[in-house]
């Protein structure tokens, strides 16, 4: 009897059609991005962030202060480390989608998003998270944390 397998490695037009089946299907996610006016924050952000002031000649360009919110938000609501916030980055399309990125594009590294959360702060969360909780209440919106367990293998003797 033969059995249904993973089959040959796929190819572009595989990626394609996974990526237009999955992108007819709702995620929380979505609707947030559906509801939330996102450029709402960028002011408050980059007050916080002041990245204009620093005078510094070269070194990296900063990465787009909402979309660095959004990954501390989806850190925040799915309880994951920075470490684990870049590889479901990586790994998952909802955030791909939600964050408005593609498979082809760089990602935010561990360490980048630890310290965009250090420059903004305690006081700058606080003003970026009270800003979120009052657009999801106008959107009629209310944000339930979240959990992504991965299972764990443990080598015994």
């Amino acid at each position: 009897m033969r059995f249904k397998t993973s089959g040959d490695q796929g190819g572009l037009f595989d990626y394609q059609e996974r990526k237009a089946e999955l992108s007819q299907r709702s995620t929380p996610l979505d609707r947030l991005n559906e509801r939330v006016d996102w450029e709402v924050f960028r002011d408050v952000l980059e007050k916080q962030l002041n990245y204009k002031h620093e005078g510094r000649v070269g070194g990296r360009t900063p990465w787009d202060p909402v979309l660095m919110f959004k990954i501390i938000l989806l850190q925040k609501y799915f309880d994951l480390s920075e470490e684990q916030t870049e590889f479901q980055i990586l790994d998952r399309f909802s955030f791909q989608r939600f964050l408005g990125m593609d498979v082809s594009d760089e990602v935010p590294e561990k360490n980048t998003i630890w310290n965009d959360k250090e420059r903004l702060g305690r006081q700058g969360m606080q003003e970026c998270f009270e800003c979120f909780d009052k657009e999801l209440r106008e959107a009629g919106l209310l944000a339930g944390k979240g959990k992504i367990v991965d299972a764990s293998f443990v080598d015994v003797p």
